[in-house]
């Protein structure tokens, strides 16, 4: 599709509200045998168009005719870098008086008309400029009569696209032709961004909570607002915690009455959008220049894919036209903890992960607190965020075998559960413990050795109460 065409459909304002310049040109009927204003036209010049773009003012711009503005004019506008123009020479020779009735019948004509003409003809002169870094570009030119489209905003966020317009050169000004003309259209240009506030969010199930602002536009003075729209596309990981949690505020201000706007979300394609209702739309005018604040808390509810990264996607649509988007993203890493004894895995050992240290808070995951070992010796921890604090700690360990002496320090890097089931010990996120027995009771040694003491204190004994005996009978016998 040609970019002719696709500016024409953006465009709505008729010629007489475009041809700046050229309305001034046209604005006394031209002889019929020379051309308009004081003097001939010097076909032997060649001219140039100097395209000037910024932001839409607060107030709007300044009224111009063709000439270059004085510095001082446009010192606090923001400029544009990076716009490109199509410049196309619509084959007009204004040199005759028949050049200058065909450039009038194109004043009078619907500027979609001239657009949709002009993209039909291949055969035309076209020229592309972009704006430099103080958002201006000059493009030389034989003399003639153009036809200048915005084709792209560059990186701006722009809601409001400049109209296509008409140059002529050259130009009458001030009783003298204008053969090097300036231009200064402007854009209606916003600011989109989203932040996520994650900061009390550890395991599955805790909530995040994203923030979008974006800015109301300064729309020309003869336009209004008859569309405004804020979209949320929220990740199938993440569930919205409640539509009535959901706000929108100004950012310097205070909150919106839900009664202003209307908030819709659909639950099947993940997407939450709030819009002003239509008897609303006309105040959006006194708030031009001023940002709003959509809050959307959510909980993160798994973490099965994506590597671990949860993205949310932010749009903003003005009045048909949708800006580029914004992103933000939270980074959640699965765990797997891997009990083994010489080589095998020990199923029963049972782990929590707490925050810091080992008197740390426990950390509940997906509404689990406790993690015990497979037959494998494995367990999956399914989703901390990445980048906290934690420790591992063991809270039973399997049966005849030895309890971890100390925690083990966690770091999660974002990782997704199948992930981690694949990996190996080398991962990050895969932590190895490796036990061993408790050590078994001191028993009697068999052996030659090992009951000679014993044995020679029984003789010891028998020997004594032999001689003892022995002594006895001995005074018995005297006695007698």
């Amino acid at each position: 599709m040609s970019p002719i065409r696709s500016a024409a459909r953006r465009s709505t304002a008729p010629v007489a509200t475009l041809l700046g310049v050229f309305a001034l040109l046209l604005s006394s009927a031209a002889p019929a045998a020379s051309a308009p204003g004081p003097g001939n036209i010097d076909d032997g010049r060649s001219g140039s168009i100097t395209i000037h773009k910024f932001a839409e003012p607060e107030g709007g711009g300044t009224a111009h005719n063709g000439q270059k503005l004085d510095p001082t004019t446009t010192a606090g506008l923001t400029p544009l870098q990076g716009v490109e123009f199509s410049i196309t020479n619509l084959g007009l020779d204004l040199d005759t008086a028949e050049g200058w009735r065909a450039a009038e019948a194109l004043r009078d004509d619907d500027i979609l008309k001239v657009v949709d003409k002009v993209g039909r003809d291949s055969s035309l002169a076209r020229t592309e400029a972009i704006t430099g870094a103080l958002g201006s570009v000059e493009t030389n030119l034989p003399l003639g009569l153009y036809l200048v489209e915005e084709i792209t905003s560059g990186s701006h966020r722009v809601v409001a696209p400049v109209d296509p317009f008409l140059v002529s050169l050259p130009t009458a000004v001030d009783d003298r032709w204008l053969y090097n003309v300036h231009a200064y259209p402007k854009n209606s240009v916003v600011t989109l961004g989203m932040s996520v506030q994650e900061d009390k969010a550890f395991g599955l199930g805790d909530v995040v909570t994203w923030e979008i602002d974006a800015s109301i536009p300064r729309l020309p003075a003869e336009r209004s607002f008859t569309g405004f729209s804020l979209s949320v596309a929220v990740d199938p990981r993440l569930s919205l915690t409640s539509k009535d949690e959901v706000v929108l505020s100004l950012v310097d201000g205070d909150e919106v009455p839900r009664e202003a706007y209307e908030l819709l979300h659909d639950p099947e394609n993940g997407t939450l959008t709030i819009k002003p209702h239509p008897e609303a739309l006309s105040y959006l005018r006194e708030f031009q220049g001023h940002s709003v604040r959509l809050t959307v808390p959510t909980s993160v509810t798994s973490n099965t894919n994506g590597e671990g990264v949860i993205k949310n996607t932010a749009t903003m649509t003005v009045n048909g036209n949708t800006v580029a988007p914004a992103t933000a993203s939270t980074s959640w890493g699965a765990v797997k903890v891997v009990t083994r004894a010489g080589g095998g895995g020990l199923a029963g050992a049972q782990y929590q992960v707490r925050r810091g240290s080992d008197n740390g808070e426990i950390i509940t995951v997906a509404g689990q607190d406790t993690f015990t070992s497979d037959s494998n010796g494995e367990v999956i921890i399914p989703g901390l965020r990445a980048g906290g604090d934690y420790v591992l700690v063991e809270t039973k360990a399997p049966q005849g075998y030895t309890a971890m002496s100390e925690s083990r320090s966690v770091k999660v890097v974002a990782a997704d559960v199948e992930q981690v089931k694949r990996a190996q010990s080398a991962h990050s996120n895969v932590i190895t413990i490796d036990k061993e027995q408790v050590s078994g009771f001191v028993l009697p040694s068999t052996g030659s050795f090992g009951s000679l003491p014993f044995l020679l204190a029984g003789l010891l004994l028998v020997a004594t109460a032999l001689v003892v005996n022995r002594r006895r009978r001995r005074r018995l016998a005297q006695a007698v």
